[in-house]
């Protein structure tokens, strides 16, 4: 017999012996499983009791001055209407709406906050996104990557412009990480 008759006849023997699961007893081990009853609770002495927790968790004092963010929206900030390029036009000077802008993001914790860039009036933000990496058989995990946007306050005829762009090549970007900065600025900056 030649090698390539024999590999049908080894491929279908070994089939045949691994698909024959209950010809090894597991049949007898579901039935047994099957019929077993269930025990008794778990009795818990009367002596033994949770612990008090609230001491183990505490935060330990720490010196220095302690900066409170606001919940109240940042005010003074009259804006116009919203530019749908990922940009917010804002009435005001161009300094003072970059304090507002930085205010108003780190109150809504929406992203790292990186770098600050005063001169330029720049901001760079950091968004973690985790991806779940799967085949159709098994997972193979998850990977976390790391989308780096900026803020940007640049003069505009009206006043101030916020636009966001991408924190890598500095390119005006409108993807749905612009629209959470804008939405947040949008939520915490009073209209007029």
């Amino acid at each position: 017999m030649s090698t390539i008759q024999l590999r049908p006849l080894v491929l279908t023997g070994l089939l045949l012996a691994l698909s024959g699961c209950s010809w090894f007893g597991k049949g007898e081990m579901r039935e047994r499983y099957l019929d077993a009853e269930s025990g008794k609770s778990l009795a818990i002495p009367p002596e033994l009791d949770t612990p008090d927790r609230r001491e183990s968790m505490r935060v330990p004092e720490i010196e220095g001055e302690l900066v409170a963010v606001p919940e109240a929206p940042v005010s003074g900030l009259p804006l116009d209407a919203d530019d749908p390029q990922s940009r917010l036009k804002v009435r005001g000077a161009p300094d003072e709406v970059f304090r507002q802008v930085v205010a108003a993001l780190e109150q809504a914790q929406i992203a790292t906050i990186g770098d600050k860039d005063d001169g330029a009036r720049r901001i760079e933000l950091r968004f973690e996104k985790t991806e779940e990496r799967k085949r159709w058989w098994w997972k193979d995990g998850t990977r976390v990557s790391t989308i780096r946007r900026s803020a940007h306050v640049v003069e505009d005829p009206v006043g101030s412009r916020v636009v966001v762009e991408d924190g890598d090549s500095g390119v005006r970007i409108d993807d749905e990480y612009a629209q959470r900065v804008l939405s947040a600025l949008r939520d915490r900056i009073q209209w007029e």
